[in-house]
């Protein structure tokens, strides 16, 4: 786009310019002879280049695999993925999940949905993977690119589907001392054919759980301990504590546990 410039007036030694603005929807190169004249009579050329590319978003990987190390007793692991801006205006994007039915959460998920790279740099991303019983193994992100191509990142997850069992359906204290702690032991079995993973949810007030997570070997089972304490607000005989304590299962259907004691004062 060239506007007509004012007159200006170079005073000996001195210095003069104008502003060139060049824009396009249209990718491809561009070139445009542009005349200038000096005192009225004499005239000066010269040529302008632009090329317009479209804006690009790269990935320091296309595929991401995920699997837990040995060990490992979190319950999601993640990778960072680099996002690179070749470009020379920044680049704007958001992520969408193309093959997820909407009524499940995807097991892959990045830390944020929306973001922009600056021209000439990286950004980090995080991939969080939090595996669930169903959840499929291959998944795939797509980066919508404002100005440019869209993006995908194939993700993969190398785990095993865990099942485990508690031999209680529920545990119940009965009446007992307020203020004195009582332990009960339950066990987790695991009857499957690789090694499980569990996490307790923070319990109530007045409940321990050790430990809160664990791995238990294939055809082997776990002790779990479960601490119960409690005291009556003043001037009440007893409290009733009952909760249901959540233990997910790592690529598994997590199991409840309803738990019950009744904190009573001695007389």
């Amino acid at each position: 786009d060239i506007k007509q410039v004012p007159p200006q007036v170079v005073p000996p030694n001195g210095v003069a310019g104008f502003d060139l603005v060049f824009s396009s929807a249209d990718e491809g190169p561009f070139r445009r002879t542009i005349t200038y004249t000096v005192n009225g009579a004499h005239a000066f050329k010269f040529t302008a280049q632009a090329c317009v590319e479209p804006i690009d978003l790269g990935f320091s990987t296309e595929e991401a695999v995920f699997r837990f190390a040995d060990g490992s007793l979190d319950p999601t692991i993640s990778q960072t993925i680099m996002l690179h801006n070749p470009g020379t205006f920044p680049a704007k994007y958001r992520w969408e999940h193309p093959d997820t039915d909407s009524k499940r959460p995807p097991a892959f998920m990045p830390s944020i949905t929306t973001g922009e790279v600056p021209p000439k740099k990286t950004l980090p991303v995080e991939i969080v993977y939090t595996p669930y019983l169903g959840a499929p193994a291959q998944h795939v992100l797509t980066a919508i690119v404002e100005g440019g191509p869209a993006k995908s990142l194939y993700c993969k997850a190398d785990v095993a589907e865990s099942r485990c069992t508690i031999n209680i359906k529920k545990l119940d204290f009965g009446s007992i001392t307020a203020g004195i702690a009582r332990e009960r032991t339950i066990y987790i079995k695991n009857p499957g054919q690789s090694e499980a993973v569990y996490s307790f949810d923070e319990p109530p007030m007045g409940w321990v759980i050790k430990p809160m997570r664990a791995a238990v070997r294939a055809g082997a089972s776990s002790e779990i301990s479960i601490e119960v304490t409690g005291v009556p607000p003043e001037g009440q005989a007893s409290i009733d504590l009952s909760a249901n304590l959540k233990c997910s299962i790592r690529c598994g259907r997590p199991i409840m546990l309803p738990v019950h004691a009744e904190c009573r004062v001695p007389e």
